[in-house]
């Protein structure tokens, strides 16, 4: 359950970010994030006491349909949460809904999705790319993003620590490869020493995160 929590947590803090680059405004400050992540956290627990069979999070698909529609406005989500209670109170409407052909739904699915990765393969702008300590630490993520997940599904048995509670939180981490890649990336950006080139577009996002005061007051 806290590998569960701890991946919801990371997935929601992407659709943040990711949401604030589609709509073209200042990525949220920390206190907003911690806001956010908070309001999870509450509504999974009422959701549990409401015998819910699932956790109230962020949803990628979501994002991929705000780049599509380009359509944010929080009357929307108003609307869309009354449909969605509608459907589980009212079976017929939930049926109707469902007669949509199974491609049309893919297809869907499918630019969603490819609009979510093409948000997060954006924020790769604002890299140095004339670093080799930077290409390095993004060659490497990858690479074990990949690579290292499809060898614990090839062996499930290889972490055996004589706990078992420990292998099975270890083995599910290890399998996630947005886990892996990310872990990765974030230990090797802080340890890996290295000169540094601030260009103009770094100096913009350093800028509007830490110093601009129109984000903080935007998400207040």
């Amino acid at each position: 359950m806290l590998v569960a929590v701890f991946a919801g947590i990371v997935e929601s803090v992407g659709d943040y970010y990711a949401a604030a680059n589609i709509c073209e405004i200042p990525p949220p400050p920390p206190s907003a994030v911690n806001r956010a992540v908070t309001i999870e956290g509450i509504g999974c627990m009422l959701a549990g006491a409401m015998g819910g069979g699932i956790g109230v999070t962020s949803y990628s698909g979501a994002i991929g349909a705000l780049g599509l529609t380009k359509v944010a406005c929080r009357k929307l989500i108003y609307v869309a949460s009354i449909i969605m209670i509608l459907c589980g109170f009212v079976p017929k409407i939930a049926a109707a809904i469902n007669t949509m052909p199974v491609p049309v739904t893919g297809g869907i699915f499918g630019l969603a999705l490819a609009m979510v990765t093409a948000v997060g393969l954006a924020n790769l702008q604002y890299i140095d790319w004339g670093s080799s300590r930077n290409l390095t630490i993004l060659g490497l993520s990858m690479l074990f993003g990949v690579m290292l997940p499809e060898y614990i599904k090839a062996n499930p048995n290889a972490i055996n620590t004589g706990i078992r509670e420990i292998d099975q939180v270890a083995a599910l981490l290890l399998s996630m490869g947005y886990f892996v890649g990310g872990m990765i990336g974030f230990i090797l950006d802080n340890t890996v020493s290295g000169e540094i080139k601030s260009n103009l577009k770094y100096f913009r996002l350093h800028y509007i995160i830490y110093h601009q005061s129109t984000a903080d007051s935007l998400f207040e």
